[in-house]
This record gives structure tokens, sequence and C-alpha cells, in this order.
């Protein structure tokens, strides 16, 4: 029974972990997003900084992605106070995969094959890691 209800627990924490994941890759694509269609990229002048900060600051969408980036953030120190940092990092490296897809698809993205490789091989690791863990 105790093996049972550890098991139970360790599946949620890599649920938890994976939700926060997610959701943390899906703000970038949000933010980004949001950057393409109303803000444009951020001034490195401080005149333009102030105005690009003021005009963000009304925006809903980034307001969105903020309360959603601290909801991942809780989610994803739940999961880590579970199990081991070490682990929780290899999978949060899923991220990577996530954010060239989420790219791909609502930001149309194109990406070179040395990329796509690279994040096959970053899928393969957490397969290994799974499988070991």
């Amino acid at each position: 029974m105790a093996q049972r209800f550890e098991s139970g627990l360790s599946m949620f924490s890599y649920l938890l972990l994976l939700f926060a994941v997610f959701l943390m890759s899906m703000v970038q694509i949000l933010i980004k997003h949001r950057f393409n269609t109303a803000h444009g990229e951020i001034p490195l002048s401080s005149g333009g900084f102030s105005g690009f900060v003021f005009q963000a600051i009304k925006d809903p969408y980034l307001w969105l992605a903020g309360l959603l980036l601290v909801t991942a953030a809780v989610i994803w120190y739940a999961a880590i106070s579970r199990m081991s940092l070490g682990v929780a990092f290899t999978f949060a490296a899923l991220s990577y995969p996530l954010v060239m897809a989420g790219s791909y698809v609502f930001l149309n993205e194109t990406f070179a094959l040395p990329q796509i490789l690279g994040c096959g091989l970053i899928v393969t690791g957490l397969v290994l890691v799974a499988s070991y863990h």
C-alpha cells in the first residue's frame, strides 16, 4: 500500500512538473506573439524604453501572461518540493521543443534541421532519464 501511494505521489509530481513546463513555454509564445503583433521590439534607448513599458502595461494579454507565469512558478515549486531537483531540471529542458513547436504553429517560425535534431536529442535524453527514474 505504501509503495502504491509513493508511486501515485511520484506520478502526481511528474504531472505537476510537466504542466508547469508546458505553461511556462506557452507564456513565452504568448509574450512573443504580443511583441510581434502589438508592441514590436523592446527599444534599448531610455526614452523609447519607458514608452514601450507604458504601452505594454496597458496590454491585457501581457497581464494574462504574467498571471500564467506566476501560476506556472507556483506549480513548478510544488513539483520540485516533491522530487529531485536534478530530475526536475532535466524535464525543464522539455521547454525547448515545446517552444519550438509552439513557435512553428502559432508564430509561423521556421527552423533548420540542426535545431530540429537538437530538440530530438533533448527528447531522447528525457526518455532516458524517465526510464531510469
